[in-house]
């Protein structure tokens, strides 16, 4: 999952570049965090991103930020596991 790898990517010092690559296709694929979850994390499509969202400047891709405390803590045993 593109998610997981970007989260471990981090680790061997991804670059800028290659990490805004990930979102994107992220984003465009409305890949969701974990497979159990309705919502995606980041897309182009604003009918996607459910309750309030965040636009990254200078791109037409939306980050939901809409997660509860418990969907938070599941992506985050995700990208450890």
């Amino acid at each position: 999952m593109l998610v997981r790898r970007l989260v471990r990517s981090d680790s061997v010092k991804l670059t800028l570049l290659e990490a805004q690559d990930i979102i994107e296709t992220i984003a465009k694929r409305n890949e969701r965090p974990v497979e159990w979850s309705q919502r995606v994390l980041f897309s182009c499509d604003t009918n996607k991103v459910n309750g309030i969202s965040y636009k990254i400047p200078d791109t037409e891709i939306y980050e939901n930020t809409g997660y509860s405390a418990s969907h938070i803590m599941s992506i985050i045993r995700m990208m450890l596991a």
